[in-house]
């Protein structure tokens, strides 16, 4: 009973289905379209003008339109359609067209007009990716007929934008002593052409070897810009900053599109170099004078006036200042004092007041302030510290010389020590100290030469002692032998004889 019936109800429908596919403005495409309107849905691709004039039978700029029927054609099978008026924003009949296929007899919806699927902002409000209209047809042969379609025409994107980045111009200033793997800065692009799910990487384009691409690297994915080795403000050349070139480029596979932009990262001095002394034709390294040293002369010292001292090589030919300076532009004051002397002991013997010179350096006074006689070879080391908290210094050498050969006598001069008297500076073959009379220092060396010198005279003696005991031993046996063997012989003679 259910079979035959429902053979009879399935050739019913195959029946009424055939009748309607012949039937002008009927769908070509089954679906449920009880109650409602049929929807015929199409899909082109955005254009621009250009777009379309270079490749006007472009299968991305037309679909189907799946409806029985010759658009325009005579009757039986032409049809006629209309477009009404409730669609949204942009009259699809500006855009669009509709248009028999001449070879193949297809119904068609063809893109006549530049369409921008996203928009002209990076707003979403503005995209147009979707067309949404309700479309009237009627057959030719009768127009009383009307039927209905709601049509939805979905903008494909094309990848036609390059990324853009937000926010630019980008800068940054940070400290040199920043330090590595800290984030500084952070880029960001969109793509509009998939504004939602953003598939924008970021990278850093080497320029050269100055442009700081080896010194930072950027995250390619959140576009966080990071510090990858100790920036040098010193190093840099005017301006003290990095120009880096960063580029975003979009995730499409076939085409993708790229965009650059300029970030610059601008260095601020850090406390990291410690003060310098300076003087004309000193040894420099990096500009600095490296290794500094001072000569004076023994014979020019006067108590508690300031040392003179000539530079080393003494390029200039006349006494210089002892002149220093913070070597950061932050130019933090320094002071001068004795680190130490040759022979040790004797710092407390001078004074080193500091005085303001002229922009940021400092000049020192070295004073002899006790009764001292100083000859050729004793030396000072001057200590420059500069007074911020990490109290980075510098030392000099002033090295002492007998009598100045330039000067214009040759006679040893003298000085007043405190108690009033002369005192010689100078003297050849001195020591390079002298305190008047002979020093601790020399009386222990004297002392301990002395216990020596006896100690090697004792050893002498019982050498001696010892090879002459030995001599005195290896006779007396000599003797004693000789006399034992004598004796024997003349025994032997008078037995022979009885």
């Amino acid at each position: 009973m259910c079979r035959p019936r429902l053979i009879l109800l399935f050739a019913l429908c195959c029946f009424l289905h055939s009748i309607s596919a012949q039937n002008p403005c009927s769908s070509l495409d089954a679906g449920p379209f009880l109650g409602t309107k049929p929807t015929l849905t199409m899909r082109v691709y955005e254009a621009s003008q250009t777009d379309l004039e270079q490749y006007p039978d472009s299968d991305n700029y037309k679909d189907e339109l799946r409806l029985t029927g010759s658009i325009g054609g005579p009757a039986p099978t032409g049809i006629t359609l209309e477009v009404m008026n409730d669609f949204r924003l942009f009259d699809p009949r500006e855009v669009f067209e509709f248009q028999t296929e001449a070879v193949t007899g297809k119904n068609l919806l063809k893109l006549v007009k530049a369409v921008d699927r996203d928009g002209p902002t990076d707003a979403l409000d503005d995209d147009v990716n979707m067309f949404t209209f309700t479309l009237k047809c009627s057959p030719v042969a009768n127009t009383s007929i009307e039927v209905y379609y709601d049509v939805r025409i979905q903008v494909m994107d094309v990848n036609d934008n390059f990324p853009r980045f937000v926010g630019a111009p980008y800068s940054a200033t940070i400290n040199e002593l920043t330090p590595v793997g800290s984030t500084i800065l952070r880029v960001s692009a969109v793509d509009i052409d998939s504004p939602v799910t953003s598939n924008v990487t970021y990278s850093i384009v080497p320029a050269n070897v100055d442009d700081g691409s080896s010194m930072f690297s950027i995250d390619s994915i959140n576009g966080d810009v990071t510090v990858t080795a100790m920036l040098d403000y010193e190093a840099l050349s005017q301006g003290h900053a990095y120009n880096l070139e960063l580029m975003a480029t979009d995730g499409d596979v076939d085409g993708p599109k790229s965009a650059k932009v300029t970030a610059i990262v601008t260095v601020t001095d850090g406390d990291d170099q410690g003060p310098a002394f300076e003087f004309e034709g000193c040894f420099r390294h990096k500009g600095v004078c490296a290794w500094p040293k001072y000569t004076s002369y023994a014979s020019q010292m006067k108590l508690a006036e300031p040392i003179t001292v000539y530079p080393v090589p003494n390029k200039v030919g006349q006494p210089v200042s002892i002149k220093a300076r913070d070597l950061d532009p932050s130019m933090s004051e320094v002071k001068f004092s004795i680190a130490s002397t040759i022979p040790p002991g004797f710092e407390s013997h001078f004074s080193v007041a500091t005085s303001h010179a002229s922009g940021a350096f400092y000049a020192a006074s070295v004073k002899q302030e006790t009764a001292l006689t100083v000859s050729e070879g004793f030396e000072i080391f001057l200590k420059v510290e500069e007074t911020s908290n990490h109290m980075r210094h510098e030392i000099a050498m002033i090295y002492f010389m007998g009598q100045n050969k330039g000067g214009s006598s040759g006679s040893q001069s003298t000085q007043k020590t405190a108690s009033g008297t002369d005192s010689q500076v100078g003297d050849p073959g001195k020591s390079p100290i002298s305190t008047g009379g002979t020093s601790e220092e020399t009386l222990a060396l004297i002392v301990v030469v002395a216990i020596l010198a006896a100690f090697v005279v004792c050893l002498t003696i019982a050498f001696f002692c010892y090879i002459s005991r030995r001599r005195d031993t290896k006779g007396s046996k000599y003797i004693h032998e000789s006399r034992q063997t004598t004796g024997g012989q003349r025994n032997g003679i008078s037995s022979t004889q009885m």
